[in-house]
């Protein structure tokens, strides 16, 4: 995907969640972009925030022929309520194993004990 999505600080754009939570489609106004992040306000529905949270899955629409697929990475309430979004070419690593190491205390609890 190239990298020039024709994004500017103050242009307003749309998310769709991938989520069973979030059925709407919610307006959002680009605040900073980066090469990484795409900061964008906080989505309002019928007057109140959607707190769309880290991780969720997202379509953005930045015109109806123009769209990717992001994650929420990060999510603020101050000074500006505000999402970061990855870009789509920061997402190259989606996909990768992730290694999962279980540490236990190795103490039983279950079964007899000697009095």
């Amino acid at each position: 995907m190239e990298r020039n999505l024709s994004i500017h600080k103050g242009q307003i754009i749309y998310l769709e969640p991938r989520s069973v939570l979030y059925k709407s489609t919610y307006e959002t106004q680009v605040i900073d972009i980066t090469e990484r992040h795409l900061r964008t306000s906080m989505p309002y529905q019928d007057g109140k925030l959607v707190l769309l949270g880290v991780g969720t899955l997202l379509k953005v629409i930045i015109n109806p022929g123009t769209t990717f697929y992001s994650e929420v990475i990060d999510r603020c309430f101050s000074p500006q309520p505000g999402l970061t979004l990855a870009t789509p070419w920061s997402l190259t690593n989606s996909g990768r194993r992730t290694r999962v190491i279980a540490v236990t205390s190795g103490k039983g609890g279950v079964g007899n004990y000697a009095k």
